[in-house]
């Protein structure tokens, strides 16, 4: 991914660079961890599914950054996305109501975003512009629809 100026932007330039979030390069999971991102520690992103927006969310370093979200949304541990995206592509509807145990999942789910699943995101300077760019992001303001998923990436229990 090219980064724009140094990566941080004011609260003017985050909402002049959102359509990188929507349209910009995009990373996939294809080479998974991605050891740049270990320095990004307060970012919005968004997760795709070929031109299918999924989710936008926001990190912080309070919530281990940017690697720690995805390495969650990764490894099968964001609720949301694992039973609204994931799981119904991978399991069978004959055998949905067998959980998978956490090993199996984590298979799945590395699986599912090698061969689906890619990301964008910005650098910022402070949680609350992460949090503005994401909410616009989630309400639709932009020229496409909402995510599908509208919630924060939480771990599952």
């Amino acid at each position: 991914m090219t980064q724009l100026g140094d990566g941080k932007w004011t609260v003017t330039m985050a909402y002049r660079n959102l359509s990188h979030l929507l349209t910009g390069t995009s990373r996939d999971f294809s080479r998974w961890p991605h050891s740049d991102l270990r320095q990004v520690q307060t970012a919005a992103f968004t997760l795709w599914q070929g031109d299918t927006l999924l989710l936008a969310d926001a990190v912080t370093r309070a919530k281990g950054g940017l690697e720690a979200r995805l390495t969650l949304i990764f490894e099968g541990r964001c609720q949301a996305l694992w039973t609204r995206v994931m799981a119904p592509g991978l399991i069978p509807a004959a055998v949905s109501d067998m959980m998978p145990n956490d090993r199996q999942r984590r298979i799945l789910s590395e699986r599912y975003c090698r061969e689906n699943l890619s990301y964008r995101y910005l650098a910022l300077e402070t949680e609350s512009v992460a949090n503005a760019i994401t909410g616009r992001i989630r309400a639709g303001a932009l020229s496409m629809p909402p995510p599908l998923i509208q919630s924060s990436c939480v771990e599952s229990e």
